[in-house]
C-alpha cells in the first residue's frame, strides 16, 4: 500500500473549477490539462515495484480517467453558506 502522504494525487487547487467544467463539456486543451495534472499520479501508479514502469497500464489508466472526466463530481465547499449553480452543475 502507497503512502498517501507522498503520493502523487493532485490537489483541488490544481485544476480550476473552469477548467474541468471544459474538459467535462469535452473541451481538448481543458482535457489535456486535465491528464498533465494527472500524469504524475498515473506513472506512479504504473510504477511495477519500483523499477520500471509499466506502459500498457500507464495508457489503459490515461484512456479510464479520460473516459471518467465527463462523470466528475464536486464535493460540496463547507466553507459557502450555499451550493452555487452554475450551467447545470452544482458545486
Amino acid at each position: 500500500m502507497r503512502d498517501r502522504k507522498n503520493s502523487a494525487v493532485p490537489t483541488s487547487d490544481e485544476l480550476s473549477v473552469d477548467t474541468i467544467l471544459q474538459a467535462m463539456l469535452g473541451d481538448k486543451d481543458a482535457i489535456g490539462a486535465v491528464l498533465k495534472t494527472f500524469e504524475p499520479y498515473i506513472v506512479e501508479q504504473s510504477t511495477v515495484r519500483h523499477r520500471y514502469v509499466d506502459e500498457d497500464l500507464t495508457q489503459m489508466l490515461r484512456e479510464t480517467l479520460m473516459n471518467k472526466i465527463p462523470d466528475f463530481r464536486f464535493k460540496a465547499d463547507k466553507s459557502r453558506p450555499k451550493p452555487c449553480q452554475l450551467g447545470g452543475f452544482k458545486l
